[in-house]
């Protein structure tokens, strides 16, 4: 599992920083990418890693239109959807027939709905939209998606129109097959291996009973990401990034600006770090870059406003990858 920074700017585009867009590459786990907010010009951005011009880049994953089979928006301001009707038409026009799923804020489907009807654009895939509808108590996260392997919730955070964060939670896996142990005994029929994998219990034909719970190591304990969308700190954000092993937030401003943070609805350096050390996370990525810190010790100095309350914080840059 890892994750690809494609924008990570606050408001609008820069040279330096494009608007909100995140990849949770899950190809591993289950052939599938996420899609978080989806900003302007996140199509671009997915062709630039795909033009691989560096070495850099070269290491960095194959995102596809394609492979994109969810979409998970955090909340309606346009630097987090404007770019999210472009990438539809382009998915559809490349001739993919994937079904893909959006959840958002409601309102999305309005917006997605007539935006198609008035440009005549037309979607040839199927495509799924819900929109979120919290608990009626609203500190308690609610279930957006669930199957075998993993389990997504959200929970509203506290911005000037309806915006979410949205928590992945990889279920725990089988452990390994403890094939050596199986050689030892002359067991090569790799049915039977398969078999003990999806726990049955196995008899040989000398009569020797193998149970799966002796040659399975110990379960694999699953990942824990969780997405935020914009806000001020808030109880529900520490509640719903509770021992994430990594977290994405939003840090719009240096700790200076903390009045002007409470006026747009934003969070602080500070703020950010309190958020994720109160929720005893692992590490925190911020993200949400204002434009007024494009100089390299700009940067540093919001590291460290991070760093002086939660050492593990790390600040984001626009198509980096990392591993979870």
């Amino acid at each position: 599992m890892n994750i690809t920074f494609l924008g990570t700017g606050a408001g609008k585009p820069s040279l330096q920083r494009n608007v909100t867009s995140n990849v949770l590459d899950l190809t591993q786990e289950r052939q599938e990418m996420w899609l978080f907010d989806c900003g302007e010009a996140t199509s671009h951005q997915i062709q630039r890693l795909q033009r691989k011009e560096s070495k850099e880049q070269c290491e960095l994953p194959n995102i596809t239109l394609q492979k994109i089979s969810k979409i998970f928006i955090t909340h309606l301001h346009g630097d987090h959807i404007f770019g999210l009707f472009g990438l539809l038409t382009s998915r559809s026009m490349s001739g993919c027939k994937k079904p893909l799923t959006l959840y958002g804020p409601k309102g999305i489907e309005k917006i997605l709905t007539t935006v198609i009807e008035i440009t005549e654009s037309f979607m040839m895939f199927p495509l799924e939209i819900i929109e979120l509808e919290a608990n009626s108590d609203p500190s308690i996260p609610f279930l957006v998606f669930e199957d075998e392997t993993f389990k997504v919730t959200a929970i509203e955070l506290q911005h000037r129109v309806q915006s979410f964060a949205y928590r992945i939670e990889e279920k725990e896996s089988i452990g390994k097959l403890d094939v050596q142990a199986l050689l030892q005994i002359g067991v090569q029929d790799h049915t039977i291996y398969q078999q003990l994998k999806d726990q049955q219990t196995v008899t040989l034909e000398n009569g020797q009973i193998l149970k799966p719970q002796d040659y399975l190591k110990a379960p694999q304990k699953g990942k824990t990401v969780v997405i935020f969308g914009d806000t001020y700190p808030c109880t529900n954000a520490v509640t719903i990034a509770q021992n994430a092993d990594f977290i994405l937030h939003e840090a719009t401003y240096s700790q200076e600006f903390e009045v002007l943070a409470l006026e747009r609805a934003h969070s602080t350096t500070a703020q950010t770090a309190t958020t994720a050390k109160n929720a005893n996370a692992k590490k925190l990525y911020f993200t949400h870059i204002s434009a007024r810190y494009h100089h390299p010790e700009d940067q540093k100095q919001l590291v460290n406003e991070c760093r002086a309350i939660f050492p593990e914080s790390y600040i984001t840059q626009d198509l980096l990858r990392i591993e979870i």
